[in-house]
């Protein structure tokens, strides 16, 4: 396979980093420096240890069952579950701004673009960009709009919320699902020229590892996010369903 070119590795760490950085100052902005310094550490080892794993190869053995790709895909998928379901980071949630988890999802627009460079360079089949199967793209330009007009006035369009972060994980099942399939493993189902291989090469490793599973992560959020809203209204503590905290207008940006 060719050398992955500079000027798309280049824009691509770019856009991780940017990411990463949104990530720690959404943490800052609901929870302060302490835990916004142990999320960047978080983050930083992650990446650190993904990228080791792809630049010296350990993950390039797709024969093996599970393929070794998924040490880097399961404890994000683990982490958003528990934030969507487990209830780990609700302090946190219930201080963070709900439009931001939906607004950040805009950084899929970014790595799209990217995806299909991958393609025009013949690094992956085009069916896993926006010329072919993969509408993710959709997501992230929608999530600008979606912020502003679900979230003004202090109040929660909560199930028009729902429904779009319901949206956006059928988009984010789609592309992973191909990408799984196309991948050279005894599962393959999907045969594509170039198989699905440049996901464990440094740096698009980051693409399974971190971008999809900040989208996932930023769903399992903001439809948190929206429990919340109905479980403080039920217990009492807040006056309606959609007011972002009890009584009083807190999260606005």
């Amino acid at each position: 396979m060719p050398p992955i070119p500079f000027s798309i590795t280049a824009p691509f760490i770019a856009l991780v980093a940017a990411l990463a950085l949104a990530l720690v100052a959404a943490v800052h902005r609901a929870a302060g420096w302490r835990r916004a310094t142990g999320a960047a550490v978080l983050i930083a080892a992650w990446l650190g240890f993904t990228g080791v794993l792809a630049a010296r190869g350990v993950l390039m053995d797709f024969t093996s069952l599970p393929p070794r790709l998924a040490m880097v895909v399961l404890p994000p998928v683990l982490l958003a579950l528990a934030v969507g379901f487990g209830g780990v980071a609700d302090g946190l949630l219930r201080a963070l701004p709900p439009r931001w988890p939906v607004a950040a999802q805009v950084f899929r627009v970014g790595v799209e673009v990217l995806l299909a460079r991958l393609a025009a360079a013949g690094l992956i089949a085009e069916m896993m960009t926006f010329h072919g199967a993969n509408f993710d793209i959709l997501a992230g330009l929608s999530a600008p709009f979606v912020a502003w007009l679900a979230f003004r006035g202090g109040r929660a369009a909560r199930r028009a919320v729902v429904a779009w972060n319901a949206c956006g994980l059928a988009l984010l099942l789609n592309v992973v699902a191909r990408g799984l399939l196309s991948a050279p493993t005894p599962l393959r189902m999907i045969v594509t020229d170039p198989p699905n291989t440049i996901v464990a090469r440094f740096p698009v490793v980051w693409l399974p590892a971190f971008f999809v599973a900040a989208a996932l992560l930023l769903h399992a959020a903001s439809l948190r996010q929206m429990v919340l809203l109905r479980r403080d209204y039920r217990a009492g503590r807040s006056p309606d369903p959609v007011t972002y905290a009890p009584g009083r207008k807190v999260g606005r940006a």
